[in-house]
Formats: C-alpha cells, structure tokens, sequence
C-alpha cells in the first residue's frame, strides 16, 4: 500500500483486531443460528431481479456463479472457469466449464444447460432485472436474438435517422420537447413546485419572476403544474435539454414491441454452443475487458424457473413467488418482516456450513442499531461505515473486527462544458478536504491520487502524492488575470454527506475570491444539469467496477461520460484498455491512462471510505475469521467457513 497516502487504520486492513481473549476453532456447542445484519430486505429473492444489500445477501447464500472475486477484484474459479482464445484478427472464443459434481438443492445435478439457460434469459428482451444490459455484449447472433430480428441493424439505423431528424435539441419541436419534459420530470430536475430549481429560490418562484404565473395559477392538479412548468422551460431553455436518447429508447421499444409481437422468430444465439455436459463456447466479434465477468452466470436451475417460461414472457419467471433451487450452502426457508431464515444445503459440495440456519435480519426495518446489536447478541455479524466512533464504541465488548476498503471511492469532477482546463487544475490543485474527512472518518479511509478504487490490483503502485497543488491556482491566477468569481456545485440528494465536503470546498474557493453556490439534486437531475452546463462541478461515488475499464465514463462517445471530456489521446487509451483481454501489460496502460486523466483534470478523486465487519466472539469461533476478509464480494463467501463456538 505503499503507493497511498495511507491513514493509520490501512495498517488494521489485512489484520484482525481482537477485542476479546481469542478462541480457538472447535466444533461447535453454541447456538447453531447465525444471524448476519444486512441493509433493506424487501423480499425480491429472485436471482434474476434482487437489487436491495439484504436481498443480494440472501441470493449470494443460495446461488453460486461459476467463479468469484477476490481481494484485488480478480475473478477465480469456483463452480468452474472460463478461459478464451483468439480467433483471426478480432474475435475471441471463451470456453465456459463447470464442475461436474455440483448439485442443485432438491439434488438435481448441474449441467452446463442450466448456465445456457441463464445467458438466453436475460438475453431477452422482455427481461428488466439486473442483468438487462447483456444484450450490449458483442457476441456473435446475440443482438439478432434481443431484437427478435435478423435485421435489426436496418431498424436500429432507421430509428437513429428519426431521432436525429426530430428529436435532438436542434431538431425537436416544442411540443415533443414538452412531452419529454413532462415525461422525465425535466430530466430530473423537478421534485415538486415548491421544491428547489437549479435558478435558485423554487420552480414556483422561478414562474412567477419568469412570467409565468398566470399558468401557474391555472394549474390546479399536480399533473397540470408540471405541464406548466415543462411548457415554460422548453420555451426559456430549450437547447438545455437534449431528448435524443429518451426518445431513441422510446421508439426502439416500440420496435421491439412489434418484433416480439408475432412471437419468437429468432430462437438462437449462433455464439453460444454446447460441448458436452460441462461445457459450452461462447464467440464474441470483438475483444472486451468485461468479457469474462459478463460470462460469469449465477448457476440457476432452468428446470425450475422454466416451467412457464417462453421468450418475450420474462414476466412468468418474475412473479414466481417459491423460493429457487440453487447451488449456494444454504436454501430459503422462512420469510416474515424483517428476518429471512435458510436452512443448510445437504447437497452443497464444499464444506458443509457450521451453522445448520443462517438468519439475515434488515436492521433497519428491525430497529436494531448495528454496532450495538452486535455487542449485545442480537447480530452475530455486520458489515458498516467504519469511523473513529465506530471503533471506540466496540473496546471491551465481546467482539471481533475486520477493517477493508469499501469497493467504492468517491470524487470531484469538472465540467469540461463550462470550466476550461486550467480553472480545473487550479480547482483541483486547491481541494485538499482532509479535515473535513477526518472529522467524518478519523483516520478510517484512503486518499486514492488517481481515479481508480485502490482495491484494484491495476491501481498504480509509485503513486504517493496528488497530480495538482496548490500551485495550480497560483498559475491559473497568472494565466487568466482575473479569476472566475463564481462556480455552481451539486450533489446527489441520495447522498447527504458529500453536503459537507462541497461546504468545506465553497470556503476554499471563497479565499480565492471564487463563489461557490450549492445545489441537491436526483440522480437524473444532476446528470441533466451536467449535460446543460448548469453545474460546473459536482460530487458523485464510483462504484468498482468488474474490471478497471474507463471507456464509457472517459471515452468522448461513452455512455457515462458526464464531464463531456473530449480527447482523443484519452480515446485511444480507453479503447487499448477497454479491448485489453488478458491482463498482459494492463497495468501500465491503466497507469498511463490515469495520469493522462489526471493532467486533464476532470475528475478529482476525494476518498476511499473503510468499511467494518464485526463478529460477535460469543456465536462465532474467532480462529475461524480469516485475516485477509476483503473480497470483493464482501463476507458472501466467508459466511459459511465461520465455526461455532
């Protein structure tokens, strides 16, 4: 970790801290429930569709994948592997085994069918769960299956020459504009009439003063009052919004409706071919980093989830209310408010799990306090935020803890749409937040100095300081005589916090005689005041990724590029790594595209928060708790290795 500016808890991050007298593994005589605390459980246990902490927590403890993550983000081989070869100039053949003695648990054997299974069912296009990006994946006749139609590309080309003729921001009518507006909530900016606008003050008081009260008033119903508002902004700021892509996504469902309408014409995915029981090939066109994690399949038993299932139905297997089969140690028992209960798989093939029931409890819902909860028996493990008060808390109780990197760091990015690159390096060169941090942490997350999570194993290992220093404003002062005297700042109304950090930000700038106004804003509020250039900068998470690909957040066409940074030396990097297979010299182009990133000061990385997992010593054998507890996948897998006292 020597390439960090490491706080002094980094130390604690691969050891374990013991708080109590240690035992020693031994079978157990203990209570033979586990109960682990998790966020929200809503109970969408389904492998297909879970989206909450709680319910992925009970789907990773019934369905297996064929490999997982370890500490440094890297696949390894569990129920099987997958490995590739090339083909020609361009293509990649993947080779996709699974164990043969694996078994579902109702005792049914697991055959390669049940992973083919996997890949058509969110190959199809009626599927929204989780999984619902799959048909991006450039494997040979898998669009063609999505789309229901060997000529979709015809249709796909079509549709964009409507779209540019009739729906970007230079070509759409008002009222399209307006239907759009209305439709997406003004892309996200609208939260209500008293709510705040990105103009300051309210969207009510923003009619009034923009001569639109007389609307207002005439809109008595809530439906009404957004029309109104949607009729005023595509009148006062029509270019922006660009509706291009809802409008796109609108017509390509429509398409897609028809396709499907006469039922399945296309019945295969030419790509994918069975080998034998164990194994199938599937061929991708082109080469992609993320082409291994998206083969990844959770193993899911296709006699059970297609008993009703035909292609463009997907919505049979959903509204399965059983609880699956599955491949994981434990299977789904009980379910009632706030508690899910599973019981032991026999047919699991590893180790069978100490602890014949696993209890996951949404302490929330539950109103149990985590960290107390643990001390006093009613959680026997949970992973939180860690901080400095977290710790302190937990001296001389009957616990044991492990500190890791949560798989996220958080950053400042600059809007390259309204801030140019040398405001952005002085900006950067200034945002030194540690105190503001600590006050939040102590000494409990990391400063990562490029933008990449530190977990990975990519992340620059000579990097010890930040690119830009104070410096940076000094030669921006020198360079653009008089400085910029007022910016726009925004975060996410889902994240509190980051209130904080832009504060501490707005009183650094306000020395540099820089105003910094503050905006909270939705998800897809933000994005669209980006897009717009309402804001100039603002703070986000990013999430780890499946691999330390940066090419649709950094690429001047990517999907998730919402700086609107433009480069074409960045272009070509992102594109070397994003079609870097193996991980060969991966390392140095990832460290070349960060610094490269760096230099064009777009994105500031901020933090890399810790994360703690507690384990009550009175339930759980502390020799059972490994040192190394920081896979990627969080204690998914180290659940059923605990022993009990």
């Amino acid at each position: 970790m020597k390439r960090i500016r490491i706080a002094a808890a980094v130390l604690l991050m691969l050891s374990v801290l013991l708080l109590s007298a240690c035992q020693a593994a031994r079978p157990g005589s203990g209570s033979s429930t586990l109960k682990v605390g998790v966020g929200t459980i809503t109970g969408e246990f389904h492998p297909f569709y879970a989206e909450t902490p709680g319910d992925r927590a009970v789907v990773a403890q019934t369905y297996r994948s064929i490999q997982r993550r370890g500490a440094d983000n890297r696949l390894i081989n569990d129920c099987g592997g997958i490995s590739y070869e090339y083909v020609g100039d361009s293509k990649v053949k993947y080779t996709v085994t699974i164990r043969d003695d694996l078994r579902f648990s109702n005792g049914d054997p697991v055959t390669i069918q049940d992973v083919i299974f996997f890949y058509y069912f969110i190959a199809d296009a009626s599927y929204d769960g989780v999984y619902s990006d799959f048909y991006r994946n450039d494997i040979e006749g898998l669009k063609a299956y999505y789309y229901n139609d060997t000529g979709y590309a015809a249709q796909l080309a079509a549709i964009a020459d409507q779209v540019k003729k009739n729906y970007t921001t230079d070509t759409v009518e008002k009222d399209d504009l307006t239907a759009y507006l209305v439709a997406t909530k003004l892309g996200g900016l609208y939260g209500g009439i008293d709510a705040p606008s990105p103009y300051g003050g309210t969207w009510r008081e923003w009619m009034e003063k923009s001569g639109f009260g007389q609307a207002l008033k005439a809109a008595k119903e809530d439906d009404a009052v957004l029309k109104a508002v949607a009729q005023a902004e595509a009148q006062t700021h029509p270019k922006d919004y660009n509706p291009a892509e809802w409008y796109r996504q609108k017509l390509t469902r429509a398409y897609i409706e028809r396709s499907y309408a006469g039922g399945a014409k296309v019945t295969e995915i030419s790509g994918i071919r069975k080998i034998n029981d164990y194994t199938c090939t599937v061929l991708f066109n082109s080469r992609s980093i993320n082409a291994i994690s998206q083969l990844n399949a959770l193993l899911v038993s296709e006699k059970f989830y297609a008993v009703n299932y035909v292609k463009g139905e997907a919505q049979a297997v959903r509204e399965m209310t059983s609880f699956g089969v599955g491949t994981g140690p434990y299977f789904l028992s009980e379910y009632e408010g706030n508690r899910v209960t599973m019981n032991a798989n026999e047919y699991y093939t590893d180790a069978k799990p100490a602890f014949s029931k696993l209890q996951f409890v949404d302490y929330q819902g539950a109103d149990i306090e985590p960290v107390g909860g643990v001390a006093s028996g009613k959680l026997d493990v949970v992973t939180v935020e860690a901080a400095a008060d977290t710790v302190d808390r937990l001296a001389n109780q009957p616990v044991l803890y492990t500190v890791n990197h949560t798989p996220a760091y958080t950053a400042l990015f600059l809007n390259t749409r309204t801030m140019d690159s040398i405001l952005r390096r002085a900006v950067c060169g200034v945002c030194n937040l540690t105190e503001t941090l600590q006050a939040r942490y102590g000494a409990y997350y990391t400063t990562p100095y490029r933008p990449l999570s530190i977990r990975f194993a990519e992340y620059p290992e000579d990097v010890t300081e930040p690119y830009y220093k104070e410096s940076a404003f000094s030669a921006y002062q020198m360079l653009a005589g008089t400085p910029r005297s007022a910016l726009t700042a925004a975060y996410c109304t889902e994240r509190q916090e980051d209130a904080a950090l832009l504060e501490a930000l707005a009183a650094i700038l306000k020395g540099k005689g820089i105003t910094l106004s503050i905006l909270a804003l939705p998800a897809e509020g933000l994005q669209q005041a980006a897009q717009s250039g309402v804001i100039d900068l603002w703070i986000n998470a990013v999430p780890d990724g499946a691999t330390c690909d940066k090419y649709e957040e950094y690429h001047s066409s990517g999907q998730r590029n919402l700086t609107g940074i433009s480069d074409q030396t960045l272009d070509a990097e992102t594109v070397s790594l994003h079609t870097g297979v193996g991980s060969g010299d991966r390392s140095t182009v990832t460290a070349e595209l960060l610094d490269h990133a760096a230099e064009l000061a777009f994105e500031c990385p901020l933090y890399q928060s810790q994360q703690i997992t507690i384990y009550n010593t009175e339930t759980v054998a502390s020799g059972s708790i490994p040192a190394d507890a920081s896979s990627y996948d969080g204690f998914a897998y180290l659940l059923p290795t605990l022993q009990r006292v």
